[in-house]
């Protein structure tokens, strides 16, 4: 991983002079170079990727794109499951309900983002390669992703502070498009504070939590592991309810709770 270097140093080529850059090498295989250009001689975008490619990351494979006024991440998910995640703690607090699916969903694509990111982009995904990580059955790959879009779309992410009476809730997508085999999502601007320039987050890698069949193994395991340096957490019952948006009248028998969300969690 680069860090930040003078344009110069970075950018300045025999044949190519650029008069303005910004140079964000992210995670994940895909690196972005978004800039305006003084002089530019008859080279075209591909042989610029090569150039750029060939001198500042021979030995890597990574994935290069020229983008112009728009940033955006075409996933390359061969090593999805070792990506890492990073979400604010008010987020891994927050209440909220998706099935297992749009779980997946959400967190394969809450792995592209990185903590020191500034803004958002639109993230690309084949669907072939969501059938495999997801687990959608590629015959039915259109219809499933279109549904499972309109419901995250419409889902909602509440901070609660019933103690105070505050309440601020969230959408997670602002668009979801699928064309020629490709699903481009971008995520909601609001979303920031909880996915980047984090100073206080939880960390994990992609393949502990894309093996969880129950919907409510995800959120638990994002408490936890919270708290794994401590080395324990204690949660009441109200606030375990309120974290994995459990009402009070379902399972109202703690038995009930026990045998049908904490134990088969345990499991997982």
């Amino acid at each position: 991983m680069h860090t930040s270097k003078s344009w110069y140093q970075w950018l300045q080529v025999g044949y190519m002079q650029l008069i303005y850059g910004q140079v964000q090498l992210i995670y994940g295989d895909v690196i972005f170079i978004v800039y305006k250009y003084l002089e530019f001689k008859c080279i075209n975008h591909l042989n610029i990727c090569k150039y750029f490619f060939y001198h500042l990351h021979a030995n890597d494979k990574k994935i290069w794109y020229i983008c112009y006024g728009v940033n955006y991440m075409d996933a390359n998910l061969q090593n999805a499951n070792y990506n890492w995640i990073y979400q604010s703690n008010k987020l891994i607090e927050a209440s909220h309900s998706f099935t297992v699916l749009e779980q997946k969903l959400v967190r394969l694509l809450a792995s592209m983002i990185q903590k020191d990111d500034i803004e958002f982009k639109q993230y690309k995904f084949k669907a072939m390669d969501l059938s495999k990580i997801v687990g959608i059955q590629q015959k039915n790959i259109y219809k499933s992703l279109d549904k499972i879009t309109d419901k995250l779309m419409s889902r909602v992410i509440t901070i609660r502070n019933d103690k105070e009476q505050k309440f601020k809730k969230f959408h997670l997508i602002k668009t979801a498009e699928f064309e020629n085999g490709i699903l481009t999502m971008e995520i909601d601007v609001k979303m920031k504070e909880f996915y980047l320039q984090l100073k206080q987050y939880t960390k994990y890698q992609l393949k502990n939590i894309m093996q969880f069949k129950n919907i409510y193994s995800f959120r638990l395991y994002e408490l936890l592991k919270q708290y794994e340096k401590i080395g324990n957490r204690i949660i009441t019952i109200n606030d375990l309810r309120t974290a994995l948006d459990i009402g009070v009248k379902k399972y109202a028998i703690y038995s009930n709770l026990k045998q049908k969300v904490i134990n088969i969690i345990k499991k997982e």
